[in-house]
């Protein structure tokens, strides 16, 4: 009877393994900002829409500066993803970024895409998602094709604007110099609902002990009863992570 049970209780594990890869999530690496820029980019929203503008705006809340798309990926796939991202940050010294002009993808005659670019800092940036691609190139990762123009999407633009109409509202918009400093960079789960796309924060490599807002990570009560003790340790030894009210999260909270 014991070792019926036993056998019962390893195929049963055996089980829960094979579906939890078998679960994929939607995810990218991106750099998260500031409360206060996140503020500013929504009074430029604002701004834009009671000049007429008709878009799809992204919520504050998931405003963020895309590195790196990955698409649907398996969880037994996420720890390789998360040890790339320590490596990447490993030789870069905390900077900062500011925000640039606004701009449209492809271009005016046709916008669909409306955000803002950065202007105090793209050498660091540039550098930062170059070693990111170096080091995910092992896991199957092709670099990309295009130039690398860092940039921050605020909206996806619904409604045709002749390319007159929107060169001036892109001229009339004066940003100003607004820096922040760069934490780390983070891999999000991007869930796509009715209502627009949730990104979840999964994990964060942080730059030479840069700490981000607590505020957007999970308690340490919540990240310590889903971490295993393997990356625990590892996590302890790198000392890439900080125990205060929150836990800093360079853990897997999903």
């Amino acid at each position: 009877m014991e070792h019926q049970a036993l056998t019962g209780l390893c195929l049963d594990l055996r089980a829960k393994r094979m579906n939890k890869e078998r679960v994929s999530h939607r995810v990218f690496i991106a750099i998260s900002l500031p409360g206060s820029i996140c503020q500013v980019l929504e009074r430029i929203q604002a701004e834009l829409r009671k000049k007429g503008m008709k878009a799809s705006w992204t919520k504050p809340g998931s405003l963020h500066l895309t590195l790196k798309f990955l698409g649907n990926l398996p969880s037994n796939e996420i720890e390789p993803i998360q040890a790339a991202m320590v490596k990447t940050v490993d030789p870069i010294s905390r900077f900062d970024l500011s925000l640039g002009r606004l701009g449209v993808f492809p271009d005016v005659k046709a916008p669909r895409v409306l955000w803002v670019g950065i202007d105090k800092g793209t050498d660091t940036l540039e550098k930062l998602f170059k070693t990111l691609e170096i080091h995910i190139l092992p896991l199957g990762w092709k670099k990309e094709g295009q130039r690398f123009l860092p940039h921050i999407t605020l909206g996806r633009i619904r409604k045709p604007i002749f390319p007159s109409r929107m060169i001036n509202l892109l001229k009339d918009r004066q940003i100003g110099s607004h820096l922040f400093e760069v934490p780390g960079i983070t891999l999000f789960k991007s869930e796509l609902t009715p209502s627009g796309a949730i990104h979840t924060p999964l994990f964060q490599a942080r730059i030479n002990h840069a700490y981000p807002d607590v505020a957007q990570f999970p308690s340490t009560s919540e990240c310590l009863s889903r971490i295993d003790l393997r990356t625990f340790v590892q996590l302890l030894v790198s000392r890439r992570f900080y125990l205060g009210s929150n836990f800093q999260n360079t853990v897997e909270c999903n």
